[in-house]
């Protein structure tokens, strides 16, 4: 099930994403394991964008939240590294160039 939200100033805020997370992501989570037959912890890992509310708002059950470093996305992500390195290589030729032609 998508559930859609509208929200005119921004895409998601605080309070879309508990709703999300506690009707959403935890029922889901329930169902998966009752199918496969197991329990047990489960880590859900975020990055620290100000949408997100603390750690603590977010632990239900067993469940395990854990908000990733500041600018850590850039480490694990491949397209982000990719934008990043090419950003930073064409800044140096320009203020090369800008500097030395």
């Amino acid at each position: 099930i998508i559930q859609f939200h509208h929200q005119k100033k921004t895409w998601i805020n605080i309070e879309i994403f508990k709703r999300w997370y506690e009707k959403q992501f935890i029922s889901e989570v329930k169902k998966y394991h009752n199918f496969i037959a197991k329990s047990g912890k489960v880590l859900f890992s975020i990055d620290n964008a100000p949408l997100h509310p603390p750690t603590e708002c977010l632990i239900i059950d067993e469940k395990l939240v854990k908000i990733l470093p500041p600018n850590f996305t850039s480490v694990i992500q491949a397209m982000d590294q990719g934008v990043i390195k090419t950003s930073k290589r064409n800044y140096f030729f320009k203020m090369f160039f800008r500097f030395f032609f």
